[in-house]
């Protein structure tokens, strides 16, 4: 029988809208510390990937100046009016080929509402995100060249480009250290990714800009979501806004000074686990790495905003970076993915075709206009719905996408 993965509960559960716990308790994760010699992180790497599907990185490389230049532009892109940002608005996808139309949904502009990860979790009520977004990604080859990466930036932001691209690069070379980590958790030679990572169209920085505001809202920032690809990117959170399902109660990460998290998405969940067992609830008997135990793809989510005082809660400014394999790697469990991936066989569903499918359902398409005034929504949140598993096929199995 095929086997069929299952989310831990269904939209009309009260545990994926439920509070954050009021303990004061945290989840800390586990640290890895890339001043140490590669590849000797593997005990670690496995048991994060393991208890919580993701770990900090320190000693990781990014400078602080840049990832402070890139913040400081991003703030001034968010603070233009809105027809301003506009002009970087994301391209409506076209029926052109996968690659194109993924380059349009990773760069430029989204406006408030425009997306809604909350669609994932299935039904058609999904509400949109309370957030803008800005995004940017290479071009075939990892070219840089706007003229081929399709990358916009606005001209009244003073060094946009170079700022960005700069925090891009950086974050690129410790997302292949990363991959290298992982490698070698996994049980597979260090350079075994390399070989679905000389691309770079998928590999999208996005930059999201939670508006501040006034009042007791019950929406949270961000929806309950897993991640598709890979993995993620992002520092660490001072706000420790970003919050963990650990069995059923909500943590919020805590913040570790000069860090980056990494967070292990879906895909890499179904290379490296047991492929019989819901490998984003933890409980499956998986072969990952040798150790008997599936990774983790874990739920997660921004957490609703807190006010102060005087009732006022601020904006938050986030940027996480997606990163995903080449469009034409095939769909395979990491046992079956040999040296001829560029040959895809038989009815191989390329990794291209698999996100998009991803990104269809988070964009708005009806009632859009060119202004960025369709569908907005309250954004009210809510816990009702329908027992949704929206399954997608991953060759040879299922799995909630």
């Amino acid at each position: 029988a095929t086997p069929t993965h299952l989310p831990p509960q269904s939209r009309a559960s009260p545990t994926l809208y439920a509070n954050v716990s009021t303990s004061g308790k945290k989840l800390h994760l586990r640290v890895v510390d890339f001043g140490d010699p590669e590849g000797t992180h593997a005990d670690v790497v496995r048991a994060a990937a393991q208890e919580h599907g993701a770990f900090l990185v320190v000693n990781h490389g990014v400078s602080a100046a840049v990832l402070d230049d890139a913040r400081d532009a991003l703030a001034a892109f968010f603070a233009l009016p809105h027809e301003a940002k506009m002009a970087l608005a994301n391209l409506p996808p076209t029926d052109a080929l996968p690659e194109a139309q993924l380059r349009n949904l990773c760069n430029g502009y989204a406006y408030l509402g425009k997306e809604r990860i909350d669609a994932l979790n299935g039904g058609d009520d999904a509400k949109p995100d309370p957030t803008e977004k800005f995004s940017m990604t290479f071009g075939p080859g990892f070219d840089l060249n706007p003229a081929v990466s399709g990358n916009v930036f606005h001209p009244d932001v003073p060094g946009m480009q170079a700022r960005m691209e700069a925090l891009l690069m950086a974050s690129t070379a410790l997302g292949r250290r990363v991959f290298r980590e992982i490698a070698v958790a996994a049980g597979v030679a260090p350079d075994h990714f390399d070989r679905f990572l000389t691309d770079g169209r998928t590999c999208a920085l996005r930059s999201l800009m939670y508006p501040g505001g006034a009042g007791d809202t019950q929406q949270l920032r961000m929806a309950p979501h897993t991640d598709r690809g890979p993995l993620t990117l992002l520092p660490s959170d001072p706000s420790e806004s970003l919050e963990y399902l650990m069995g059923k109660t909500w943590l919020p990460v805590a913040y570790q000074k000069d860090a980056f998290l990494v967070h292990l998405g879906d895909f890499l969940t179904v290379l490296t686990g047991d492929y019989g067992a819901d490998t984003r609830d933890g409980k499956g008997k998986g072969s990952s790495g040798g150790a008997g135990k599936s990774w983790k793809s874990n739920w997660h989510r921004v957490g609703r905003p807190r006010p102060s005082s005087n009732g006022t809660y601020p904006s938050r400014l986030s940027v996480a970076h997606f990163f995903n394999f080449d469009p034409s790697t095939p769909v395979r469990p990491l046992r079956q993915l040999h040296d001829d991936v560029r040959e895809a066989g038989g009815d191989d569903e390329l990794y291209a075709d698999w996100l998009l499918a991803q990104f269809g359902k988070t964009y708005y398409s009806d009632d859009d206009d060119d202004n960025g005034n369709g569908q907005g929504g309250d954004g009210a949140d809510r816990g009702d719905g329908d027992n949704g598993n929206p399954a997608g096929t991953l060759k040879g199995q299922k799995t909630e996408l």
